[in-house]
């Protein structure tokens, strides 16, 4: 028996560490960028991610309650804000919109359009979630500190809002 005898297999070589040291740092070159909007959101992404979550809220709630539901978007004081049908009196609605959601001074609502109607450029657009399960069809208009700008699209059938990185001028 011989007891000086070497393992063969006892461990990683320098030259596999290294490999693998200078793969995860490629991996992770092309992996912070996407993360960075997650771990570092920017007022434009929260603002987009905020009207997507509503807009699908609303439009379940809409279909769940049997009652409309207005997203409201106040272009001239940079706010959102939520009514309902039930929302009969002026003192109500009043009271959504001091309960609204106002913008961050870095992000601006530019405008809303809808399709045959124009755009709306000031004052209140209203999207409105109909109790079957349709929407009007929009396009919200967003821009960011960094002059970036966000076309929001609400379709009327679907249930999700799709965006995309650029201003978009009419319905595709």
């Amino acid at each position: 028996m011989n007891v000086w005898k070497i393992k063969e297999n006892s461990g990683f070589t320098l030259i596999e560490l290294i490999v693998v040291v200078v793969i995860m740092s490629v991996m992770l070159v092309f992996a912070t960028p996407r993360l960075s909007g997650f771990i570092f959101p920017d007022d434009t992404n929260k603002i987009v991610r905020w009207i997507v979550v509503k807009a699908r809220m609303l439009r379940n709630n809409a279909v769940q309650q049997q009652k409309d539901y207005v997203l409201n978007l106040d272009i001239d004081n940079n706010s959102l804000w939520i009514a309902d049908e039930s929302m009969d009196t002026e003192e109500a609605l009043k009271l959504a919109h001091e309960n609204g959601y106002p913008l961050p001074e870095t992000v601006r609502l530019l405008d809303v359009e809808f399709p045959g109607q124009g755009k709306v450029t000031q004052g209140t657009a209203e999207i409105r979630f109909n109790k079957k399960g349709y929407a009007d069809q929009a396009i919200v208009h967003i821009q960011g500190s960094d002059d970036r700008k966000v076309s929001l699209f609400v379709e009327a059938f679907l249930p999700s809002v799709t965006w995309v990185e650029e201003y978009v001028e009419a319905f595709r």
